[in-house]
């Protein structure tokens, strides 16, 4: 069986590298949204005069912005949990003889312990493949799916990060930091300048949470 293994944990690792690639393009759709949001609250902040809802306004975009970032990692997550249910599946399938493969569906069937006899034989069939790989790890699964994502790490969630990093200032002060500028005569430079990099910090942890998440689900 070390042919097995090995073979297996190559194969591992090159799903590493996709899962970061589904955490990637996850986190590109992220920053078009969070651009198109932005795009908005320029469009305030250059107004002249600004308008008399800007502040409501701009704290409903700034909050648009920090749920687009979560609502996003927690599908990149989904994502990725999902390709790796589907691809541990079709690796063991792929790889394991069949006798082997029978005593996985045995176990994951039967709650009591097994002592099952296992003879090294042929490889299942594609047939035979596709109807294992969903017994052993069904898609459909939603609940796996939720847990592993939603799960914690030494007792915190990827959210409770998420939000420690990311709240320095929330919605409401950023829109009321525009606002008491522009009424101390701040020019829109010097507006943008003072929640851009907030923005841009968000962005940016929603990004690194979503690639360190991900790798973290690949192993488990």
């Amino acid at each position: 069986m070390n042919l097995v293994t090995s073979s297996l944990a190559a194969r591992g690792q090159i799903g590493k590298v996709h899962t970061l690639v589904i955490a990637d393009k996850q986190s590109d759709a992220m920053d078009k949204e969070t651009n198109k949001l932005w795009k908005q609250i320029l469009a305030i902040i250059h107004a002249k005069p600004l308008p008399v809802d800007a502040r409501e306004k701009l704290t409903k975009l700034f909050a648009a912005i920090n749920l687009s970032l979560y609502v996003g990692v927690g599908n990149a997550l989904s994502r990725v949990v999902r390709f790796n249910m589907a691809n541990a599946a079709a690796d063991m399938t792929e790889v394991l003889p069949l006798e082997y493969l029978n005593v996985l569906v045995a176990l994951k069937q039967s709650a009591a312990p097994q002592r099952l006899r296992v003879v090294e034989g042929r490889k299942a069939t594609q047939a035979e493949r596709r109807k294992i790989e969903s017994m052993l790890l069904p898609l459909e699964d939603e609940a796996t799916v939720n847990r592993l994502v939603y799960s914690t790490t030494h007792g915190v969630s990827w959210r409770a990060r998420m939000a420690a990093q990311t709240g320095l200032a929330t919605p409401q002060q950023l829109a009321d930091t525009i606002i008491a500028g522009s009424m101390a005569g701040e020019d829109p430079q010097a507006l943008t300048r003072r929640v851009l990099p907030v923005v841009q910090n968000n962005r940016v942890s929603a990004r690194r949470i979503a690639r360190t998440e991900a790798i973290r689900m690949s192993t488990e």
